[in-house]
C-alpha cells in the first residue's frame, strides 16, 4: 500500500523515506525500540529528578523569553494536586496554546521547588494516556508524536495485511492474528496485549526465516561442491613456527578444522568465537596463508578502517604480501588496487565495507574473513561472497554463540571455540552493574586510575540529552566532571556523531 494513503506531508515523506520506509506495510513493521509506562504518581511522592506527568489548570498569563540561536523558553504556571507548579517548556514559543483556565496534561521532569521542565504536553485527558507509551528509534527531525500519529492513521489499512502463519498454527500455539499482533505491538493498552503481540510477531518472523533457511540449503547442498584447495601443509607449519609464540591447544584444533574445510570439496561455513585476545586473528591469518598457497585470492573484511590498517600491519610482519582497500585512500591508488585485483596480481586484500562495492571485481575469489561478523549484514557478507564461485567463509566473533542458536541462525554452520588464552595474557572479566548511577563502581575506578595508574574509559549512546528517549548521554555524565575536580583526574570527552 502506498503512503500516499496516509496523506502525508512531503517533509515527513522524506523523512520515513530516509528510514527505508516505502509502504504502509513498512511503517506498521517498524516496531517501537521499547515503551515507557505512563502512570500518575501522587505530588507527595515527588522527588526531584523524576518523570512526572499530571494534569492540570493553567492558573497563570504564559510568558516566552527568547534565547540565543532562535531558542526560546516558555513559562506559566498550573494548578495540580492542590499545588501551584511552575512550568518551564523549551523552544514552544506559542502562547496562544497556554491561555489562562486551560486545562492541560503536561510530561516532564520535577526539579524541586514546585518546578517542573516538561518535555511534551497535549490537550487530551490524562486518564486517556496512561498506559504504555510507544517510543520509536528515529532519525533527526522526526518527533515521537509525529511518528505515533502516522502509524496510528496506518492502523486503519492493517486489515488488509495477510498473516503468513497458516490458521492450524494460529490454533495450535495460540496465536494472534496479524493485524491483531499490529495493532497491539503499536497500541498496547496492557502488558499482557504487548505480551501477545511479541509472541506472534516473533513466531511469524522465526517461520518465514526457517523457511527461507531450509529451500536455500536444499538449493546449496545441489551445488555444495567446490574445487578442493591444495597446498603444502609443511609450509604452513613451517610458517606458523616462525612466531614468537606457541599456539595454544585451541588455536591448533581450530586451524587444523578450518585447513580441512579448505582442502575438502565441500564449501567452508564456520565461524571462530573466542574471547578478546584469545587468539583468532593468527587462525584467520593461516587460512588466508593456506588459500595463498593455493593460488586463490583471499578478502578480509572488518568493520573500521583502524582495524583495517591494524590487520594490515600485522600481516605485514608475518610476511604475507597484503594489500589494504579503504575508503580514504587516494582514487588512484584505488583505481590501481582495483585493476589489480581483478587481474589476480594482488592475493591478500584486508578492507572494511569499500569492498562491498559492486565495482571490485575479484579474478579467483578463494576465501572470505569477517572479523566482528554481527557487525556486517546478511546482504553485505553475501555480496562479497558473489564476488566468487564457492567461496569459503571464516567467521570471527568475540560474542559467545551457543550451538544451538548458531545453527538456528546460519542453518549448517561449523562452529570453532577459543577458551584458553594465550600464555601471559590476563582474563577478560565481565560484570553487569544494575544501576543507572557510577556511584556504586567510583571507588574502583578511582584506585585503579590512581593507585594502579591505569586508564577508563566510559561509553555512552548519545551525545547530548534527548526529550525523547531516556537514553543515558556524555553531557548528563556530570559526575566525570566533578572527577576531574575533586580527585584532580584527567577527563577527556570525545564524540563523534
Amino acid at each position: 500500500m502506498d503512503l500516499k494513503l496516509l496523506k502525508l506531508t512531503p517533509r515527513r515523506k522524506q523523512l520515513l523515506e530516509k528510514m527505508s520506509i516505502f509502504s504502509v506495510e513498512d511503517l506498521l513493521k517498524t516496531y517501537p525500540m521499547r515503551y515507557e509506562t505512563i502512570e500518575t504518581i501522587p505530588y507527595k511522592d515527588w522527588q526531584p529528578s523524576m518523570h512526572v506527568c499530571f494534569e492540570g489548570l493553567i492558573s497563570s498569563v504564559c510568558r516566552v523569553i527568547r534565547l540565543q540561536k532562535n531558542r526560546s523558553m516558555t513559562k506559566f504556571s498550573v494548578i495540580s494536586w492542590d499545588e501551584e507548579l511552575e512550568i518551564t517548556i523549551f523552544n514552544r514559543p506559542w502562547t496562544n496554546q497556554f491561555t489562562f483556565g486551560k486545562k492541560i496534561s503536561l510530561f516532564g521532569v520535577y526539579q524541586g521547588n514546585n518546578k517542573v521542565v516538561v518535555s511534551t504536553y497535549n490537550f487530551k485527558p490524562l486518564k486517556e494516556q496512561v498506559g504504555l507509551k510507544p517510543v520509536h528509534s528515529l532519525i533527526e527531525g522526526l518527533k515521537q508524536n509525529d511518528m505515533i500519529t502516522m502509524v496510528s492513521n496506518a492502523l486503519e489499512f492493517v486489515d488488509q495485511m495477510e498473516s503468513l502463519v497458516p490458521l492450524r498454527l494460529q490454533e495450535k500455539y495460540r496465536l494472534l492474528n496479524y493485524p491483531q499482533a499490529l495493532r497491539w505491538i503499536h497500541q498496547p493498552k496492557t502488558q499482557n496485549e504487548l505480551n501477545q503481540a511479541v509472541r506472534t510477531l516473533k513466531y511469524q518472523e522465526f517461520l518465514c526465516f526457517q523457511c527461507v533457511m531450509q529451500a536455500s540449503q536444499a538449493n546449496t547442498k545441489e551445488h555444495v561442491h567446490k574445487q578442493e584447495k591444495v597446498f603444502d601443509g609443511n609450509m604452513i607449519q613451517t610458517w606458523i613456527q616462525q612466531f614468537p609464540y606457541t599456539l595454544t591447544s585451541d588455536q591448533q584444533t581450530s586451524i587444523e578444522a578450518v585447513l580441512n574445510d579448505m582442502k575438502s570439496s565441500k564449501i567452508m561455513f564456520r565461524l571462530v568465537q573466542g574471547d578478546v585476545g584469545c587468539g583468532k586473528t593468527i587462525v584467520a591469518m593461516t587460512a588466508i596463508y593456506a588459500c595463498y598457497l593455493s593460488n586463490h585470492q583471499a578478502a578480509f573484511l572488518v568493520p573500521t578502517e583502524i582495524l583495517a590498517r591494524q590487520h594490515y600491519e600485522n600481516m605485514q610482519k608475518l610476511g604475507l604480501e597484503t594489500c589494504l582497500y579503504v575508503s580514504s585512500l587516494p582514487t588512484k591508488e584505488k583505481q590501481q588496487i582495483l585493476t589489480d585485483l581483478s587481474n589476480g596480481k594482488i592475493k591478500i586484500v584486508v578492507g572494511t565495507h569499500a569492498l562491498f562495492q559492486e565495482q571490485v571485481d575479484f579474478k579467483d575469489l578463494g576465501l572470505v574473513v569477517t572479523d566482528e561478523q554481527q557487525r556486517f549484514g546478511v546482504k553485505q557478507r553475501r555480496s562479497l561472497l558473489e564476488k566468487g564461485k564457492s567461496v569459503d567463509f571464516l567467521m570471527m566473533s568475540a560474542t559467545p554463540i551457543p550451538r544451538t542458536y548458531a545453527h538456528f541462525i546460519y542453518g549448517d554452520l561449523d562452529i570453532s571455540n577459543i577458551h584458553t588464552m594465550p600464555a601471559g595474557r590476563k582474563p577478560v572479566i565481565t560484570k553487569y552493574i544494575p544501576s543507572k548511577s557510577m556511584a556504586s563502581i567510583l571507588k574502583d575506578i578511582l584506585d585503579g586510575i590512581q593507585i594502579e595508574k591505569r586508564q577508563c574509559y566510559v561509553v555512552c549512546p548519545s551525545i547530548e540529552d534527548n526529550e525523547d528517549t531516556n537514553l543515558r548521554s556524555v553531557t548528563s555524565l556530570i559526575i566525570l566532571s566533578n572527577l576531574q575536580k575533586i580527585s584532580r583526574v584527567y577527563v577527556k570527552i570525545i564524540t563523534q556523531n
